[in-house]
């Protein structure tokens, strides 16, 4: 599956306009390019949707009032494994989808893909891609 993400909170990915900062916008107010790279948005905001205090019930609240496309990585119940908890698009089954972050040999996936990744940031930018 190729959901479109966006992170959680303040910092957000191509296409979601929502964020008002001043240092992506020209003095006239309108929208400049952006000089950073994808995979670098979401290394620099990692704080935002990096979240491995909080459960999967925590991640339902801090999503359910959000756009699709939000996201945050969570510790998952099962030990040593991380999650990744997704706003989806409304009609697309449950609203927040939940998939755990296997690692095997180094690498990471999702555990419904056989796409593998180096790290965590570079799988987000997998799948945030439009």
């Amino acid at each position: 599956s190729s959901e479109s993400l966006s992170s959680e909170g303040g910092s957000s990915l191509p296409g979601d306009t929502s964020t008002a900062d001043s240092s992506s916008r020209s003095d006239s107010g309108s929208e400049v390019a952006c000089d950073i790279t994808l995979i670098e948005r979401i290394i620099r905001s990692h704080p935002i949707w990096f979240l491995p205090g909080i459960q999967r019930a925590g991640a339902f609240h801090l999503l359910q009032g959000k756009e699709e496309g939000n996201f945050v990585v969570r510790q998952s119940s099962q030990s040593d494994t991380m999650a990744l908890s997704v706003r989806l698009p409304p009609g697309k089954g449950p609203y927040i989808e939940h998939y755990l972050i296997q690692a095997n040999k180094g690498k990471l996936s999702l555990e419904t893909s056989d796409n593998r990744f180096d790290n965590i940031p570079s799988l987000i930018a997998h799948y945030a891609q439009c």
